[in-house]
């Protein structure tokens, strides 16, 4: 029955007896481990963008790539992949340059259960520009993130979201509070006449998490061995006229 339903996407299967009468349903959930979300395994694949040189947490990054990055025990991408796995994401594919083979011996080294494929960048392709080396092997919806986020967000309700929209983009949203702990002056013109001060004001913003959900039609927009960030695609996407929603 598990693996039925891992075949298929789905998350209960019902059992008949020997008159074709139902006499009992599996559920997903009754497969799980304690504290498993009851989410179907996902033929869609998580794109990790894991190339990039770590400029900002300098410099530890010049000892370790910024994927291996320890979180409590276990490096920051694989604290990434496992919340993934937790709504039913299995498979992954790494974009890799900066210390690759490091990253590579890593996962070789530490047996797990993901199905993991990687992208070599010969050449520092952007946030996403990476993508344009497998368009190939993007036949359908597919996850991308950026490998230092670490978000506790329900995967499987943003792919739902996606394909309920019927989304070509979808980028993940996430709700920020910023406190400015001055008085802002506001003034009324030019000659900076004061009209009120306003103390420590807060500001919510939804920012973004650096996660997408991408059609294969959006890959196609990336071109080859050039070096793109998401903004840019965005921009691009959105002048061919596609579906770009915030979840």
């Amino acid at each position: 029955a598990l693996q039925l339903m891992k075949k298929y996407e789905i998350r209960h299967i019902p059992v008949v007896d020997d008159k074709n009468k139902i006499i009992d349903i599996f559920l997903w959930k009754d497969f799980l481990k304690n504290g498993e979300v009851a989410c179907a395994i996902k033929n869609v694949p998580v794109i990790i963008m894991a190339g990039g040189k770590g400029k900002r947490l300098d410099p530890f990054t010049k000892i370790l790539p910024k994927p291996l990055i320890p979180i409590d025990e276990k490096p920051v991408i694989e604290v990434i992949m496992d919340n993934f796995k937790k709504y039913g994401f299995n498979k992954f594919i790494i974009a890799l340059n900066y210390k690759a083979e490091m990253i590579k011996m890593y996962f070789a080294e530490n047996p797990n259960e993901y199905q993991i494929e990687y992208i070599q960048e010969k050449d520092f392709l952007g946030t996403i520009g990476a993508l344009s080396l497998i368009k190939e092997k993007l036949g359908g919806t597919s996850i991308v993130s950026n490998c230092d986020v670490v978000i506790d967000a329900n995967y499987d309700d943003l792919l739902n979201y996606h394909k309920q929209n019927n989304n070509q983009i979808t980028i993940l949203g996430v709700s920020r509070n910023i406190n400015i702990p001055y008085g802002i002056l506001n003034m009324k013109n030019e000659r900076a006449d004061f009209e009120e001060i306003i103390e420590k004001p807060d500001y919510h913003f939804i920012v973004n998490s650096g996660v997408y959900v991408l059609e294969p039609e959006v890959v196609d927009l990336i071109p080859k061995n050039e070096s793109i960030d998401m903004p840019k695609l965005l921009v691009m996407a959105k002048k061919k006229g596609f579906k770009i929603q915030v979840y």
